[in-house]
């Protein structure tokens, strides 16, 4: 395993693990916060001063919300049900999938990937190597969903951007 993608997934396990469950906005942002700090790659493509990080994070936080929603067991439990966006955001996330519950690896690579995207950061070096890594990881834990990489990348990017 790279070491880019080790230091993704070892960040993502300190800041915001799938076995917590975030309370609030603000455990939310302060999660996303300390991830993304962590990691070299992403603070590469984010903007830098505090203020316009916080906004950055503002931004990004429904979308990485949606994912944990639909492939972790986190419930997102401040997020208000009558917000019909958000929850057909995350059912059409687990759609056509089999199984939708996914790792910590998985769940941080696709964080990384999104912050990526939404940061113009595609063009880094550290793109290919996070959707390797995905693809990777996809073939490890769901060997028997073909094309399941292929399908969330592009819900991913079709529906959260």
């Amino acid at each position: 395993m790279p070491s880019e993608i080790k230091n993704l997934i070892t960040s993502f396990v300190d800041a915001m693990p799938i076995s917590t469950h975030f309370t609030s906005s603000t455990h939310s942002i302060s999660s996303i916060k300390k991830f993304i700090q962590s990691v070299p790659q992403l603070m590469s493509v984010v903007p830098n001063m505090d203020t316009e990080l916080d906004g950055f994070i503002q931004r990004i936080m429904t979308a990485l919300l949606e994912i944990r929603a639909a492939f972790t067991f986190d419930p997102i439990s401040f997020i208000s049900f009558d917000d019909t966006k958000f929850f057909s955001v995350v059912t059409m996330l687990r759609t056509g999938l089999r199984n939708t519950v996914f790792t910590d690896n998985e769940i941080a690579l696709l964080s990384g990937i999104y912050i990526l995207q939404t940061a113009n950061g595609v063009e880094s070096n550290v793109f290919p190597v996070y959707c390797q890594g995905l693809r990777d990881e996809f073939n490890k834990t769901h060997p028997y969903e073909v094309g399941i990489c292929d399908r969330t990348l592009t819900k991913l990017g079709s529906q959260i951007l």
